[in-house]
């Protein structure tokens, strides 16, 4: 839990339900927390749009953070959700790539990265070309990413070209209003899914986009 104190930055609190206590209360200089991940190690890993960090739990409070800076300085018209968190199966961490637009996933396993590139300009009538939300098919074998502008992007894992994760399939929100909470998830190895908000003159509206990929299941 990430709670905002009024002095500035926000205080991290992990509580150990097997151990029935206080596993860290650490104060982190960032007053944006936007998500928190939690690896079953109990390594605890903040992200906000300025920077990432990571938090090593133990006995007794006020363990140090550990920050993860990103590479640029963030565009101020693009101050939006940045992801940095684990994958569901705390195999990877997510963190932001070279630019504004890609992925870094770093193998918590092997210690491999692997690349997502964007390699396309913010889509016209949009303003934030940031990766809002990112899914993984079984086997961790494909990567699904859902942008701020509405672009959509499938990766192939298991394969890398001079770019990074060979890419398998594009799509594009057909919405040309401001889109919000973008949320992506895939559906066996062939459909992905992504439920989105979006503001028009009629107030907001909620709408959905299934990408069918045609794809086997991989061996």
């Amino acid at each position: 839990m990430a709670t905002w104190r009024s002095d500035g930055g926000c205080l991290v609190k992990c509580y150990d339900r097997v151990r029935d206590c206080l596993s860290t209360d650490t104060l982190i200089a960032d007053c944006w927390p936007a998500q928190i991940s939690v690896s079953e190690s109990g390594r605890i890993f903040v992200g906000s749009p300025l920077s990432g960090y990571a938090i090593d739990t133990g006995p007794g409070p006020g363990a140090r953070p550990q920050p993860y800076p990103y590479p640029l300085v963030p565009d101020p018209s693009c101050l939006t959700e940045t992801v940095f968190r684990l994958s569901p199966d705390e195999r990877f961490l997510i963190r932001p790539g070279l630019d504004g637009g890609s992925l870094l996933l770093d193998d918590q396993r092997s210690g491999h990265y692997v690349f997502l590139p964007r390699m396309e300009p913010v889509r016209p009538g949009q303003q934030c070309r940031k990766p809002a939300s990112i899914a993984f098919s079984a086997l961790n074998a494909l990567a699904a990413v859902a942008y701020h502008d509405g672009l959509i992007l499938v990766f192939d894992l298991r394969h890398e070209d001079a770019h990074g994760a060979r890419r398998l399939a594009r799509a594009e929100l057909c919405c040309i209003e401001r889109l919000e909470r973008l949320i992506i998830r895939m559906s066996g190895f062939d459909q992905v899914h992504t439920v989105f908000g979006y503001r028009s003159d009629r107030g907001l509206s909620l709408g959905r986009h299934t990408l069918h990929l045609g794809l086997a299941a991989p061996d």
